[in-house]
């Protein structure tokens, strides 16, 4: 029986990367039901195993994309509250990181999250927060100094012009302790505009930060072409809609933006429709000559992991072991800690 191409790339052992990687969704269940009762953190579960449960993505069927990304989204109010301390920020981090290596090969791991949804609405000091999540970085580079690491600031769309300004305050005071760049996530809500960012993002550029932005996931093509057009950026988070624009295609040539890809996450929350749809696009990316990367996004939540990724392009012939080969190399390229 010949092997399969996800056998074959694996076999030559290549150091990988994942730069597009929500902290909500990055713990192992056993490990945040460790931390609640450490902490004394009142779970709304039964057991263990029915918390584990939990921690899986179901029922998120929708009438359309933003809605089944909103029912997604709910899932990470309770990883969040865990998550929600000092103390608990700091092993989650190292985990994430621990994991990464010794499970997947991973020597580049970018990881995102919002720091106001880590200070339980102002009772622990944001700096609290990141000088422990930035501590743990410095802690899983001595047991594993292979992994080059750093930390995406998230703006959020629930959350007012002048927090998120907060957070990009935050992004420039420890850029230099392990925080890479910034991005805006979150659910669709009525009062957000990309455009009242376009400052802040250049504010974050001319203080030597790195820049992604969450686009082309559940908005329009139309959208993403006016993120683009307006706002700095060095990469876009998912970005799949841009395969229907030769236009914005062109533009992202032009602009050197890498897109972060997200095979999984985009199938399971019907952004694409099916591996059909989704070979198309990678395929029209390759034709336009349009960098990306591929990422998990939502790896517990999700029930994937980098290789699972790289294996549903590779064993469903969407990609080339050699094309698999030049994506890996790119995402290493794009990496924002590189830049730093």
């Amino acid at each position: 029986m010949p092997q399969a191409p996800s056998t074959k790339f694996f076999a030559l052992n290549p150091q990988l990367a994942d730069l597009h990687v929500h902290v909500g969704s990055i713990s192992d269940p056993a490990l945040l039901w460790d931390i609640s009762h450490y902490l004394g953190f009142k779970l709304p579960a039964e057991d263990y195993w029915s918390f584990a449960q939990m921690m899986v993505a179901k029922d998120i069927e929708g009438e359309d994309a933003a809605a089944r990304l909103n029912r997604y989204l709910k899932f990470f109010h309770l990883t969040e509250r865990i998550q929600s301390s000092p103390y608990a920020m700091e092993r989650v981090i190292y985990d994430a990181v621990s994991r990464a290596y010794r499970n997947y090969n991973i020597t580049k791991l970018e990881l995102r999250f919002c720091p106001m949804w880590r200070n339980r609405q102002g009772e622990h000091d944001l700096d609290y927060i990141m000088i422990a999540s930035l501590h743990a970085l410095d802690k899983a580079s001595i047991a594993f100094p292979e992994v080059k690491t750093g930390i995406i600031l998230e703006f959020d769309r629930r959350l007012t012009k002048e927090q998120n300004t907060v957070i990009l305050e935050k992004a420039i005071k420890y850029k230099g302790r392990g925080v890479v760049g910034i991005d805006i996530a979150g659910p669709r809500v009525p009062h957000f505009s990309y455009m009242d960012y376009v400052e802040l993002y250049q504010e974050a550029i001319m203080q030597g930060l790195s820049t992604t932005i969450h686009a082309g996931e559940e908005g329009s093509a139309d959208e993403m072409k006016s993120i683009v057009a307006n706002i700095p950026l060095h990469r876009v988070g998912h970005g799949v809609k841009a395969y229907t624009d030769l236009e914005l295609m062109k533009m992202l040539v032009d602009r050197d933006i890498t897109l972060e890809i997200c095979p999984t996450s985009n199938l399971t929350l019907g952004i694409v429709d099916g591996l059909r749809e989704f070979k198309e696009i990678i395929r029209t990316f390759i034709k336009n000559d349009v960098k990306f990367t591929i990422n998990t996004d939502g790896p517990i939540l999700l029930n994937t992991d980098i290789k699972k990724e790289i294996s549903l392009l590779l064993d469903h012939q969407v990609v080339s072991l050699e094309e698999m080969l030049v994506i890996n190399n790119r995402a290493h390229e794009a990496s924002f800690i590189v830049k730093r």
